[in-house]
Parts: C-alpha cells; sequence; structure tokens
C-alpha cells in the first residue's frame, strides 16, 4: 500500500534535483531508513530507492548513474550484525542480477550500506546529507508528552471531542521533535503510521 507513495516521493525527488542548476554534480545519493528492522524486508525500500533513482537519471540523460549511501538506523538493541551478514551480500547479489545489463558500464551502482544505531531524538546524521528519509510504522515521533493532556478527557488520543488547546500542544511537541536540518535541499520523505481522522477514526 506504501510502495506507490514511496515511488512518487522518490521520483518527486529526482525531478526536483533535475531542475537545479547543480544537479549535474550530484554524485551520491543518501538514504536514511529509520526505525529499520532486522528482518528480510529491512532493505526493500533501499532496494526501490536505488532502481528508481537510476532509472529516472537515465531518463533525465544523465551521463553516469549515482552512488549510493544507504544508512540503516534504529536503536542500538537492533541486531546490525545480523543484518550485514545475512542481507547485505543478497543485496548486492539481488542489484548486480536486476541492474547489471543496465547500469554504467554494464554494472550495477555502487552502493554503500551503514548501520547507524541511535536515537531520532538527536541528530545522527551531517546537515544537509540526505536526499530521501523512510520510515514505516516503527516511530514513536514525539520525544515527551504534551503538556495539558490532562484536558483531553475521555480520550486517549486526538479524537473529534479534544479541545483546541490539546490539538495545539501535540502540534507545538511536533515543532520540537520534527528537524529538516539533515535534510540536502530538495529532499524528499516518507513516513508510514498510524492516526486518526478529523472524526476520531483510526486510520
Amino acid at each position: 500500500m506504501t510502495k506507490p507513495i514511496t515511488e512518487a516521493a522518490i521520483t518527486e525527488l529526482i525531478i526536483s534535483s533535475s531542475r537545479s542548476s547543480c544537479s549535474s554534480k550530484a554524485k551520491t545519493f543518501c538514504m536514511a531508513e529509520l526505525g529499520c528492522s532486522s528482518g528480510p524486508n529491512t532493505l526493500f525500500v533501499a532496494m526501490d530507492f536505488v532502481k528508481i533513482v537510476s532509472q529516472l537519471c537515465r531518463k533525465h540523460g544523465h551521463d553516469e548513474l549515482p552512488e549510493f549511501q544507504i544508512h540503516l538506523n534504529d536503536l542500538p538493541g537492533n541486531d546490525f550484525n545480523s543484518i550485514f551478514k545475512s542481507l547485505a551480500h543478497s543485496f548486492h547479489a539481488q542489484l548486480l542480477q536486476e541492474m547489471g545489463a543496465s547500469g554504467a558500464g554494464g554494472s550495477a551502482p555502487y552502493c554503500f550500506l551503514s548501520g547507524v544505531p541511535g536515537s531520532f531524538y538527536s541528530r545522527l546524521f551531517a546537515a544537509q546529507s540526505l536526499h530521501f528519509v523512510h520510515s514505516s510504522y516503527s516511530l514513536m515521533w514525539l520525544s515527551r508528552v504534551p503538556e495539558g493532556l490532562e484536558m483531553n478527557r475521555a480520550n486517549i488520543y486526538i479524537a473529534s471531542t479534544t479541545p483546541a488547546s490539546v490539538i495545539n500542544s501535540y502540534y507545538e511537541q511536533f515543532q520540537r521533535d520534527f528537524y529538516f536540518s539533515e535534510m540536502s535541499f530538495g529532499g524528499s520523505s516518507g513516513w508510514w503510521k498510524n492516526g486518526v481522522n478529523s472524526f476520531g477514526e483510526e486510520k
């Protein structure tokens, strides 16, 4: 369900880069997967990212395919060793199988994987270093409970009866926690998580 939206976000990133006067100098695309798993689906989005960016770069007349830096982030308790032992080789093997004949010089683009243990509530990456950030159903984005929730009587989340003051408290906390200093100019992101609509229905 999330794949078409992710593809649209990546496509918009490349279109934005192609419009930039410095797009021809962009030799590396960096992506971060926040709250990554340690199972077989860990690198699904990374694979799509590499393939979509490569296809669009060729479409827009880039002479060479860019290189890719994929950052896998989670709390230190995640088994990063398992990821690199069991998945890194198969990831590169699949890239060679699917893109070997069409990449620059007859090979798939260079992809570099790294593990970034730590909490996203503090800085994890260099300023303006990320082109695409992805997270799917894995993160709590507020670092603390907003103030004034005692006014949200009979509710455990924002609902149709939630007072405006409580909604504003959530908004202000979100503004403090959600920062973009690590995103490059024209960067894009995709976030997937449960929420409620204006009628208090969970979506």
